[in-house]
């Protein structure tokens, strides 16, 4: 990464409120004519604006950076984190990443952009993205049409696979997009569940809950994106799991989907209608059959977080 006399390097927080600055160490060379000098820079800094890191160079001179990290200290549920180039009239983002609690930011020249987690993991390695009810991105050979909204539902129960589980998680963050605000809320939940071995097609398999939140908070406010972590428990390396939402209300949530009710994706996602005791947070296990509601399924992505020796 060269930086020319204009050029400088910031960082810019969004998505939370910080309690503490975040800390930052950034290894670059100076070249000259006569050769390389290493300089490093440390400090702490909000995000609140675009925060220098790295500034501009002296006219004839450059600047490599080598390294560079940024560590999330704070207790809150993460902020997103830009590394940006400012070239003195505009800033280009060169890299963002989600940055929990005691989380790092790297990059190294050798080997690029990276996210470390608390136990010193890549985070890269087990993130997943899904749209249409658990197909990745880049996977569909026949796209969905323009995107549209899927509505849970009152007192229905809605599920999507995730694929299979990479290592014993404690807890998993959800992306996703809320188009319709559920009102005069009886309950509002998201659950995570667990089966050893996938539905085949026409087949019933019964999921164990390994993780429920009360979803009435984050999918209150604004409409838009949403950041929404489960802490969970009990989950093993190749479980299947899946994705439950459910809710009661006069008028449901709805999320981001695709623009087509696709049948062929019967055995990724369901629309159960069943009574309120179906609810996640009271349904330790629940009998899901593998059949396609009239509804397109829904949008969303996850990132697993623990210890990978577990």
């Amino acid at each position: 990464m060269i930086l020319e006399n204009t050029d400088s390097i910031t960082f810019f927080a969004s998505g939370s409120t910080l309690t503490s600055e975040l800390q930052f160490v950034v290894s670059y060379n100076e070249i000259s004519t006569i050769g390389l000098l290493p300089l490093r820079n440390t400090g702490e800094g909000s995000g609140a604006t675009n925060f220098t890191i790295v500034s501009s160079p002296s006219l004839g001179l450059k600047r490599q950076v080598t390294e560079m990290s940024i560590y999330n200290p704070q207790p809150n549920t993460g902020s997103t984190i830009y590394i940006n180039l400012y070239n003195g009239s505009q800033y280009y983002t060169l890299f963002s990443a989600q940055l929990q609690d005691k989380e790092t930011l790297q990059y190294c020249i050798n080997n690029g952009w990276s996210v470390i987690d608390t136990y010193g993991n890549k985070k890269v390695e087990s993130l997943h993205i899904y749209p249409s009810g658990g197909i990745r991105m880049g996977e569909l050979v026949v796209l969905p049409g323009a995107g549209t909204s899927t509505s849970v539902g009152t007192n229905t129960l809605v599920w999507s696979s995730m694929g299979k589980a990479e290592w014993s998680y404690s807890s998993i963050t959800f992306a996703y997009r809320v188009t319709t605000f559920p009102t005069t809320i009886t309950y509002a939940e998201m659950g995570v569940y667990r089966v050893s071995q996938p539905m085949g097609i026409g087949t019933q398999q019964t999921l164990q809950r390994v993780g429920v939140i009360n979803a009435t908070t984050p999918w209150s406010g604004t409409l838009g994106n949403r950041y929404t972590n489960i802490p969970t428990s009990g989950i093993k390396k190749g479980d299947d799991l899946y994705l439950v939402l459910g809710n009661q209300a006069s008028v449901s949530v709805a999320l981001r989907g695709g623009g087509i009710s696709e049948p062929l994706l019967s055995i990724l996602h369901s629309i159960n209608t069943a009574a309120s005791s179906w609810r996640p947070s009271v349904t330790e296990t629940m009998i899901a059959s593998n059949f396609q509601g009239a509804a397109c399924d829904f949008w969303f992505a996850w990132q697993g977080y623990g210890d990978r020796r577990s």
